[in-house]
């Protein structure tokens, strides 16, 4: 499906998962792409160096990746540390607070970038979470500009074009970032 154009990829890709349901019993498709994956499988194991490291259906994975790899291949920050109540101590600095609790000790983070709020001044408000940070890579994607924010801890920020121009957005940039505990999933180890 690489090869196709975005319209014709779609396309296929919906005819092959008709194509594939009308089939009992086990079928396989091994891809690179994580789009691919997720809307053709009913179940998906993701492999890191020849070895599975993690597996579900494609919501579980989704919405809660184990690994860096399967956070990187779904698009999403993934944080590792150590939990206390609705709070994580990341592992290499810094603490993100959730909006639920889970038992104390190892645990997981995710923040999706698109509810990860950039802004040139320290911002006031109710986000719980807010670090200072500066910009280390801007990529357009389609009407989203993807900002990669070194802080403590690192994150990735998905933005408008207009936020990205109104921020003045170049590498180095000094930004806050706030982030809601309630866009928080805080999951145990």
């Amino acid at each position: 499906l690489a090869a196709l154009d975005a319209t014709t990829r779609i396309d296929v890709r919906r005819d092959l998962r008709r194509h594939l349901a009308t089939f009992e019993g086990v079928r396989v498709v091994v891809t690179h792409d994580p789009v691919d994956a997720v809307v053709l499988a009913d179940d998906i194991a993701v492999l890191d160096r020849g070895r599975i490291v993690q597996s579900g259906s494609p919501d579980d994975i989704t919405a809660r990746p184990r690994t860096p790899w399967v956070a990187d291949l779904v698009g999403t920050n993934l944080y590792k540390g150590t939990a206390a109540a609705n709070t994580l101590r990341v592992d290499g600095g810094g603490s993100i607070a959730a909006a639920t609790t889970v038992d104390d000790g190892a645990a997981f983070a995710v923040v999706h970038p698109r509810v990860v709020a950039l802004h040139r001044a320290k911002p006031d408000g109710t986000p719980r979470n807010v670090w200072a940070g500066h910009a280390t890579a801007i990529e357009r994607v389609g009407d989203r500009v993807r900002v990669q924010v070194a802080g403590r801890p690192n994150i990735v920020a998905e933005i408008t074009a207009a936020a990205a121009t109104d921020l003045a957005l170049a590498d180095g940039t000094e930004l806050w970032i706030a982030v809601k505990a309630t866009e928080v999933d805080l999951y145990s180890a």
